[in-house]
């Protein structure tokens, strides 16, 4: 009987640990249209790339079929990293940055191409996330968001390996 109380409330505690992380974080930079507005929705650039991590034990893990989003180089663009970087969870995005940020499905071996960005700078992110073989369903999934900086010129075509 002690056994199952045991295993009850170890789950719970390990499962409370985790739900600070997944708790939005609310965003202190207002969204600034003058930035926005600046900016050019289509162009002539692209990227092709692929997402994947890997393992301690050398193996590599794939971003197959994770969300890969795009996003300009902003005063409120850079705070949405920084909250990331720090392993949490961004509260949502203004309505209005969405036309502005682009969003491909990866492939099978993590592979993306997205085409048409104007020239400038930008965010590339994407999760590499898997589960560890024997371990309880409540114990955490390894992997984190990779995000990566870059620059593309116009006309310009760039291999991305977003990656740590």
């Amino acid at each position: 009987m002690k056994a199952p109380i045991f295993a009850v409330i170890f789950a719970t505690a390990l499962t409370g640990c985790q739900i600070p992380a997944t708790i939005p974080v609310e965003r202190t930079v207002a969204y600034p249209a003058n930035e926005y507005s600046q900016l050019e929705t289509t162009g002539t650039s692209s990227i092709n790339g692929q997402l994947f991590l890997r393992t301690r034990g050398g193996d590599v893990k794939y971003g197959a079929g994770s969300e890969i989003t795009i996003t300009p180089v902003t005063s409120y663009s850079q705070e949405e990293v920084m909250i990331i970087e720090r392993g949490r969870i961004p509260a949502p995005a203004d309505p209005r940055a969405e036309k502005y940020t682009r969003k491909v499905i990866a492939d099978g071996s993590g592979r993306f191409k997205v085409e048409n960005l104007p020239s400038g700078e930008y965010y590339v992110a994407g999760d590499v996330f898997w589960a560890i073989s024997g371990q309880p369903l409540y114990m955490p999934r390894q992997g984190t968001t990779v995000v990566k900086k870059t620059v593309i010129n116009p006309g310009e075509t760039i291999n991305l390996m977003l990656t740590e």
